[in-house]
């Protein structure tokens, strides 16, 4: 494909593009740049979102682009999503994915990485640990908001969801500092 058709892909796709001279140099110098691009699983699909997305990833994979999706599912679950299961969330992120293989994407050109995993790998803490503290976070949030029912609730169920001792301590202990 000519270098002016690729551009001409690109734009019909992307409002943000820096400069048409460096999107021509990126191509230029790269045969596969890539694109990025990320979604929160949090529901059913809608036109945009399923058919839209799919056709505007192809442009850019057929103006030579490899393209990496990031699921925001831990995204999804830290803002309580799908009732804050992050399991239910997944399904959904892969419910997104057979849509966009359904209306055609061609996910032979798209690398997806879900941020639960990348925070895993990242952190080398158990699942259950990040959730438990970042749960916390979400806690402390409430009650510095002046939610202090929400917040006790919140830190009772993470007590007895989690097995982590320290975690358990600490909750503990701000359950007896409320009292």
């Amino acid at each position: 494909m000519d270098p002016e058709t690729r551009v001409a892909l690109v734009k019909e796709v992307g409002e943000e593009i820096v400069t048409e001279e460096e999107l021509r140099a990126l191509l230029a110098a790269k045969a596969h740049p890539i694109a990025y691009d990320g979604f929160e699983p949090s529901g059913t699909a809608h036109i945009a979102q399923g058919v839209m997305r799919a056709i505007n990833v192809n442009k850019m994979t057929r103006a030579g682009f490899r393209f990496k999706m990031f699921v925001a599912d831990w995204h999804a679950w830290a803002n309580n999503k799908m009732g804050g299961d992050l399991e239910k969330i997944q399904t959904t992120g892969k419910y997104l994915i057979e849509i966009w293989r359904a209306t055609g994407m061609d996910l032979s050109k798209v690398d997806f990485a879900a941020a639960s995993e990348a925070y895993r790998e990242a952190s080398g803490a158990a699942s259950g640990e990040l959730r438990a503290q970042a749960r916390i976070g979400q806690a402390r949030t409430l009650a510095l908001s002046g939610k202090k029912q929400e917040a006790d609730a919140m830190y009772r169920q993470i007590l007895a969801e989690t097995a982590d001792p320290q975690t358990k301590e600490l909750i503990e202990i701000k359950l007896a500092q409320a009292e």
